[in-house]
């Protein structure tokens, strides 16, 4: 089932609330209206962010449009998790719809490359800015699933009044970060955003096999690439003293090994 329209949010540029109270919290997190104070210490922590940043619940704006269609455009083409769409779509697509719900990609920065799902929460979040080239790390829009998941390396839920900007907390959602099998670093976020459902429990395991499944996927093509390198590199190597040399991962390199005597 679709998820009912939110009320229509802020212009970009305009502020989310115009009241703001502070209340004494062992987090020393500021409030807003009759908002009270997070109490998962995940979230806690991302507000506390907030603050250092010197973000405040009543002066958020929306998240920033940085990269335009033909920006955009070029810049997937050359992503690594280009390739891994249709896997994503695969394993997250029809649930995803079903559930009233999107899911986004973001790179390793925060910005979103590709937004896909239900069509119509598709163009009710764009009025939030949640939509393909926008920065939704967390600097840029506050405590949120994509942009807090990449900022702690780790999966993350945020229901509703959690979003640290006034303006997105009629939505829920859930990320897990996804990581170069190789160095480690991370390459992007995946997120589900729309309803309750989107940050469930099942939801945020769904993301995680998906990411899990995606990373295991980049694995085996720079495995089937080494070992390609390896091979063509094959006749060079049995003319070598001793018939043996080492391929170093990731560039498919060659070198002696060292010397036993």
């Amino acid at each position: 089932m679709a998820k009912p329209d939110p009320p229509p949010p802020p212009q970009t540029g305009a502020k989310v609330s115009t009241v703001v109270r502070s209340v004494p919290h062992r987090h020393a997190v500021p409030l807003v209206g009759t908002d009270v104070a997070p109490s998962r210490p995940l979230v806690a922590r991302s507000w506390e962010r907030c603050v250092a940043a010197g973000m405040t619940r009543a002066g958020m704006l929306l998240p920033p449009v940085q990269l335009q269609q033909h920006e955009l455009a070029e810049y997937r083409d050359t992503h690594p998790l280009m390739l891994m769409l249709p896997i994503i779509r695969d394993l997250l697509g029809d649930v995803v719809r079903a559930s009233g719900c999107v899911f986004a990609i973001a790179d390793a920065s925060g910005a979103l490359l590709w937004v896909e799902g239900h069509s119509k929460t598709r163009h009710v979040v764009e009025q939030i800015h949640f939509m393909e080239g926008a920065d939704w790390s967390e600097r840029a829009a506050g405590t949120n699933a994509p942009g807090t998941a990449l900022t702690v390396g780790g999966p993350v839920r945020i229901i509703g009044e959690e979003h640290f900007n006034g303006a997105v907390r009629a939505w829920s959602c859930a990320a897990a970060p996804i990581r170069d099998p190789d160095s480690g670093q991370l390459l992007g976020v995946l997120d589900v955003t729309g309803g309750a459902l989107a940050a469930s429990p099942p939801m945020l395991g769904l993301i995680r096999a998906t990411t899990r499944t995606i990373e295991t996927e980049l694995a085996r093509r720079l495995a089937v690439s080494d070992l390609s390198a390896h091979q063509a590199q094959g006749p060079l190597l049995t003319r070598l003293a001793g018939g043996a040399a080492l391929v170093s991962p990731g560039d498919g390199s060659w070198q002696r090994p060292p010397s036993s005597g």
